[in-house]
């Protein structure tokens, strides 16, 4: 079809192709993935970015998901009886919220535990993301893991619109005390 072009899988969405109808939301699907990158350290190595791009497709382009099974698969975390949860049923907003401290928590327990960025089988480890964590967790004044959840989403008609990306990162930096103004 000559209104859709295609591009580098890896920082494609799903669909692979660009629709002229949801353009801006491909384009905010490659830039979440490009903020992922610029986060999470080890994810600057091709080798390990391939990784996590067939993670992710595998936790079908569930951000969370994601997490949850890196922190299911992170040895460091299983050691001396150490378990994970996560909080109960709250508003999405709050359970949101907690979810993000949780995440960055046992990051930084699997680097207490672990004492390694990496797993023993060079895999990723939730010690390997904890500096790109701790930037994402509101708590700590970084940008809000809700954005790029909505950037994120499998289908394009559930990501957000550039706006609500807008609004959701104007609302991170407000609750901090960052006033935001826009030409």
């Amino acid at each position: 079809d000559w209104d859709k072009s295609p591009c580098d899988p890896r920082y494609a969405p799903p669909e692979q192709f660009i629709d002229e109808k949801y353009w801006q939301k491909y384009d905010l699907y490659s830039a979440g993935l490009i903020i992922v990158r610029v986060l999470f350290r080890p994810l600057w190595c091709g080798q390990y970015f391939d990784e996590f791009s067939d993670q992710f497709h595998r936790a079908k382009y569930d951000l969370d998901e994601w997490i949850e099974r890196l922190i299911r698969s992170d040895s460091s975390l299983g050691k001396r009886g150490f378990r994970w949860r996560f909080p109960g049923r709250k508003s999405r907003r709050e359970h949101s919220i907690e979810k993000e401290i949780e995440y960055a928590a046992l990051a930084t327990k699997s680097c207490e535990v672990g004492g390694g960025d990496m797993g023993s089988d060079g895999k990723l480890t939730m010690c390997s993301i904890s500096e790109g964590l701790s930037l994402l967790t509101n708590e700590r004044g970084g940008v809000c893991w809700s954005c790029l959840r909505g950037m994120l989403r499998e289908r394009p008609r559930d990501r957000c619109d550039p706006p609500e990306v807008l609004a959701l990162l104007d609302e991170c930096l407000e609750e901090e005390g960052v006033m935001v103004s826009r030409c």
